[in-house]
């Protein structure tokens, strides 16, 4: 075995290679790559290679060409997980999950099979039988994990989901000093590959575009520095609108909180949750459709002359943005039951109240400009239907449907573009309007709390991308509840470092984002090696994931994570247990 300079490229490479035989013909193969020169020195890879002697008691020194011992690489590991077991101590999760099984007879180490889950949708997302199977993918945590140590440990979450969520939730405002000020509310879908209903999973409207499959909603609450707070499971066919309650009530009851304005998608703004958002002592910061308002405020939010301009055409290449402000009362009619003392029966009373709100609305020319081009596209789109006659088309709900007007009678008839209703939508390019009861609040507050709002669909695109949440597996809903509960921890954890490196100088100039720390971590790896009869660890330095090793290297170096050296014994990596 020696060390042998390749050529690849443009580059050249040093690697560990040994001969054999096969067929009478001496081959070579390579056991070990130690990087690229540039990346490490030729008198550095003799280094590593003179180590691997020494470990092995060997008295050879090691040179180009020159004979090694009997070198075999056994296995290879992922250690970039230090990392989150870092922040999984700063969280203090190991007390959190301890207390939850205080009281219970349990024969394995329940808060490491949860970190083992947690770092598994963390690093290299996956099934939890897919994580057994692969469990000597990360050193040193998994040894003796167990399948049905797994499926009790789900069971036991789904049954502590309060409480988890309130602890970590303390830790946050601990950790961060965090103002729950802000917190804003958004819902999504996860879907299964599979037709089959239950209590939670059920047929619905589907944000996946997954209409044929099975689903559950899902209500996520995070506060202005973009951290969760906490969520809720719905059944799969629940309406945006119809979770607020059960929301609200956890916002009051298990987090104490008060004094918080809501941020939500207009597709949560229904008459009567502004009145259950009042109700429960709060305030709300909502975006309102234009079109749905009487007459009298319609016209006063496009009437562009008495807009106040922000940016002008001069001082913006997007052109002009501008805003003004409309007070406004908001009627809300409820029915309320009435119980008679003496008889118990139920009546209902018709009542109503007046909401005072706030309109903040804007105008923006690129804003109008894409209103303008998403239009055209819908037109393009509605005149094929026309020209083809594709008359089953209109049944589906897509966008272009409400450009086309139907004459004649319910089985025949005929397919044109509706002029009135395409000139009346023009109206409105470039407009948007925003509602809050928090009267005292400026304008510009009002518009940025309100563009704020991105943060909660971000957090989505890392619950279903990067952590691959959905489809998901589980049957039954204690595991479908603790599946979510393993994707919430992961999430805090991927969260607090994300926050955590952007606001540090040392990473103002470059692009932090959850996939690329995936990646990063990913690229920390220890090969196992045999040399003649001993066992070491050779830390990997792969040519090919320089940028990832450097960017993980930077993250340990930020946490004050030791690095490991490039060659080590088993006792050498007690910090990676």
């Amino acid at each position: 075995m020696f060390i042998r300079v390749i050529k690849s490229k443009n580059h050249k490479y040093l690697k560990l290679v040994e001969s054999y035989r096969e067929d009478g013909k001496i081959k070579q193969r390579v056991i070990a790559n130690l990087g690229k020169l540039g990346d490490i020195s030729a008198r550095e890879a003799e280094n590593i290679a003179s180590k691997l002697l020494e470990l092995s008691k060997s008295e050879k020194r090691v040179t180009k060409e020159k004979e090694l011992p009997e070198l075999e690489e056994l296995d290879r590991y992922n250690y970039g997980y230090v990392v989150y077991r870092k922040i999984w101590n700063r969280f203090k999760l190991d007390e959190i999950l301890d207390k939850l099984v205080e009281d219970k007879e349990i024969e394995y180490d329940f808060k490491r099979v949860v970190f083992s889950m947690v770092i598994d949708r963390l690093l290299k997302p996956k099934s939890k039988l897919a994580l057994f199977n692969n469990k000597d993918d990360y050193f040193n945590i998994n040894d003796k994990l167990n399948i049905n140590h797994i499926y009790r440990s789900l069971d036991i979450l789904s049954q502590n989901k309060i409480k988890i969520e309130e602890s970590l939730f303390n830790q946050n405002k601990t950790l961060f000093n965090i103002s729950t000020d802000i917190v804003f509310y958004d819902v999504t879908t996860f879907y299964y590959e599979s037709k089959e209903e239950n209590e939670l999973k059920k047929f619905g409207y589907s944000k996946d575009g997954k209409f044929g499959e099975v689903q559950v909603v899902m209500g996520l609450l995070i506060d202005k520095n973009g951290l969760p707070i906490g969520y809720e499971l719905f059944s799969g066919n629940t309406f945006d609108s119809k979770t607020m309650v059960k929301v609200l009530d956890k916002l009051r009851e298990k987090f104490n909180l008060d004094n918080v304005v809501i941020v939500a998608d207009r597709g949560l703004n229904s008459k009567i949750n502004l009145k259950y958002i009042k109700d429960a002592g709060y305030d709300y910061l909502m975006a309102v459709s234009i079109r749905s308002l009487n007459k009298e405020i319609k016209d006063k939010i496009l009437d562009k002359e008495s807009y106040t301009n922000i940016l002008t055409t001069k001082e913006s290449e997007d052109g002009l943005y501008a805003y003004k402000t409309i007070e406004y009362d908001n009627k809300v009619k409820y029915d309320t039951e009435i119980v008679d003392p003496k008889t118990g029966k139920v009546s209902i009373k018709k009542e109503t109240i007046t909401l005072k709100e706030k309109f903040v609305c804007t105008y923006s020319e690129k804003r109008a400009k894409k209103d303008y081009y998403d239009r055209g596209r819908g037109l393009e789109k509605a005149n094929k239907i026309i020209q083809a006659n594709q008359k089953s088309l209109l049944t589906s709900a897509r966008n272009f449907k409400k450009f086309i007007q139907k004459e004649g009678n319910c089985n025949e008839f005929t397919m044109g573009l509706d002029w009135i209703k395409i000139k009346e939508q023009q109206k409105y390019d470039g407009f948007y309007a925003i509602t809050t009861s928090r009267l005292d609040l400026d304008p510009i507050e009002v518009i940025q709390n309100y563009r704020n709002l991105y943060k909660i669909e971000d957090s989505f695109n890392v619950l279903k991308s990067t952590f691959n949440t959905r489809p998901i597996f589980h049957y039954k809903e204690e595991r479908i509840e603790a599946h979510f509960i393993v994707c919430f921890i992961a999430f805090m954890i991927e969260r607090d470092l994300e926050i955590r490196l952007k606001k540090s100088k040392s990473f103002r100039e470059q692009t932090i984002t959850p996939d690329r720390i995936k990646e990063a971590l990913n690229s920390l790896e220890l090969s196992k090696i045999k040399v003649d009869n001993k066992i070491v660890y050779m830390k990997s330095n792969h040519s090919n994931n320089q940028d990832k090793l450097k960017f993980a290297k930077n993250i340990m170096r930020f946490l004050h994570i030791k690095q490991l050296k490039n060659i080590s014994t088993r006792e050498d990596l007690v910090c990676l247990s």
